[in-house]
């Protein structure tokens, strides 16, 4: 009898934690490993950029694909430790300021649409200054905020770049909670 009851608690934690809802990039669940993940965004066409991820550091990985139609490069932010995705930045790059207008307001078109029941506020800068927007996105019910879509436009500081990006960082609450809770425990 003591083992039925502990398989059916055993069964019960196990669809509690299933039933987990969690951001999503591209279809594919911010959750899991990072080489899970990364197969996911390779059946997608993403390709990963070995050369470019030896400078990431720990804990990150850069990809290289199609993003709503455009190239652009991807961050993916996972755990060094253990090795669970949280995040996914992306970066679609465009030669001014006046090129990258249009796409930025389109995009928050998109979200917006996307996630009709999201909050957003405006993004700021070190300096104060506003440079996008924040999305929080709410689980089905819309109780818990499962993450938040960063929307940013970045000015190159370089006068001889000249050069704009529209930066969007995907990450989900839990997963990046529990990867502060594991990189505090060296604390």
């Amino acid at each position: 009898m003591k083992n039925i009851i502990s398989v059916f608690f055993a069964l019960c934690i196990c669809l509690s934690v299933s039933a987990q809802e969690h951001m999503k990039f591209m279809g594919i669940p911010l959750d899991g490993t990072i080489d899970n993940f990364a197969l996911k965004l390779k059946e997608k066409g993403v390709t990963y950029d070995a050369v470019k991820s030896e400078t990431a550091g720990p804990g990150g990985r850069i990809f290289k694909g199609m993003f709503i139609g455009e190239d652009a490069t991807f961050m993916v932010f996972f755990n060094a430790k253990s090795k669970m995705v949280f995040g996914v930045g992306v970066e679609l790059s465009y030669p001014d300021v006046e090129s990258a207008h249009l796409p930025f307001v389109n995009l928050t078109e998109l979200l917006q649409n996307k996630y009709p029941t999201a909050t957003s506020e405006a993004s700021k800068d070190s300096d104060g200054d506003v440079n996008g927007l924040a999305f929080n996105i709410p689980d089905k019910t819309g109780v818990k905020r499962i993450g938040f879509i960063l929307q940013t436009l970045k000015v190159s500081d370089s006068y001889q770049n000249g050069g704009c990006s529209i930066y969007l960082m995907y990450t989900d609450m839990d997963n990046f909670q529990k990867s502060e809770a594991i990189n505090n425990e060296d604390l």
